[in-house]
């Protein structure tokens, strides 16, 4: 199943980004409420990092942070998340059963299951190296069923990659010229789709506008993570 996840993902990707230039930055967002009243959110965000020493930094970063996730929800979106599985997976394969309270009292529940994988460049990846990370809701789960009449369930789906690119420098206040060797650039792709399923229970009209408004602050604020633990390496660079 694991290698089945990571190639639909390697081949959603490719259809996405078919017209987008990894080496310009991108952000693009979009989100709906469909006629049952459930809300979505959609998003991609292409960063160039200009800071990061290798890909394998960027996608050890990432995973440590997707695997400590209730920590990262607490600490960064302000709401009080527990992990309630007792994942034992296999190497390269995380679930995360979240519980989540807001700062309004409302109660929401995730499943998701984490696929993930780092290639080194050699014979058989002729490319450079680059990682790759799935998430996938999970719709039944005898183990942990969803608790719908009391909390709010949110489904993710998403797809990390991070890979290296070959481009011109680029330095604020300095022209490039033909004769500027390219530099290696390492790049942060990141798509998710979420949905918010409305309550089949009595909330405030005002919490369930924060659950609306914070649904992708935590991939959000994951990036934000990343380029804080880069900085050291960001601030020694002259630009």
């Amino acid at each position: 199943m694991k290698a089945m996840k990571l190639q639909d993902a390697r081949n959603f990707l490719g259809r996405r980004l078919s017209h987008v230039n990894p080496l310009n930055a991108t952000s693009e967002e979009r989100r709906f409420e469909n006629e049952h009243g459930d809300y979505w959110a959609v998003r991609l965000a292409v960063s160039q990092l200009e800071s990061a020493q290798s890909t394998k930094q960027v996608f050890d970063l990432v995973t440590y942070y997707l695997s400590n996730s209730e920590i990262s929800i607490s600490e960064k979106v302000g709401h009080l998340t527990v992990r309630e599985d007792d994942d034992n997976g296999e190497a390269g394969i995380m679930q995360h059963y979240l519980s989540s309270i807001t700062g309004k009292g409302l109660r929401m529940e995730s499943n998701t299951v984490i696929f993930h994988e780092y290639r080194e460049a050699g014979p058989e990846n002729p490319q450079d190296s680059y990682g790759l990370i799935v998430s996938e809701f999970v719709d039944e789960d005898e183990r942990h069923p969803y608790r719908s009449n009391e909390r709010i369930r949110k489904d993710v789906n998403a797809v990390t990659e991070v890979r290296s690119y070959n481009r011109r420098p680029r330095r604020f206040g300095v022209s490039t010229n033909e004769n500027i060797q390219d530099e290696k650039v390492i790049v942060l792709t990141q798509w998710s789709h979420s949905r918010l399923h409305r309550p089949i229970f009595p909330v405030r009209e005002d919490g369930w506008h924060e659950l609306r408004e914070n649904m992708d602050r935590w991939s959000q604020n994951m990036h934000k993570n990343i380029m804080e633990v880069l900085q050291p390496a960001f601030q020694a660079r002259s630009y």
